[in-house]
């Protein structure tokens, strides 16, 4: 396998790793931001009482609406079913470049390929039963 080729593969799996890290990390820093928000808000209120009035309230209210609802049951499976479609087209690409000779890896890139394609259909599989099941309720 040429050198170009292996080293094309791993800065592109390099980036993606890197992107998700990325995504990841910035998701799970705004939950903690939120979750710190509204445990200061709570600390705020002697009571439950008064925390029932101030959310009854105008501003209350408001905050509300600014706070968001959480992702909804829809929007995981969605984000899902992308990452089922990443790992099909990822496993059909690597088994065609195999198939193509252009990856000299012997059996080591077929087994990655239907690995990669498997789960990717197994995963979309299992979003689209779940979907189902969302509908149901």
């Amino acid at each position: 396998m040429d050198n170009w080729l292996v080293i094309l593969i791993s800065t592109n799996m390099a980036f993606f790793l890197g992107l998700i890290w990325i995504v990841v990390h910035y998701r799970s820093r705004r939950q903690e931001q939120k979750a710190e928000e509204r445990s200061k808000l709570l600390d705020r209120f002697e009571s439950p009482e008064t925390l029932l009035q101030f959310l009854d309230s105008e501003s209350g209210r408001r905050y509300l609406l600014l706070a968001g609802a959480a992702p909804t049951s829809r929007t995981a499976l969605v984000w899902v079913c992308f990452f089922g479609l990443v790992a099909l087209v990822g496993g059909a690409s690597v088994l065609f470049l195999a198939q193509a000779g252009l990856l000299d890896g012997g059996d080591g890139f077929y087994i990655l390929g239907g690995l990669l394609l498997a789960g990717g259909i197994g995963i979309l599989i299992g979003t689209a039963v779940a979907f189902q099941l969302l509908q149901k309720n």
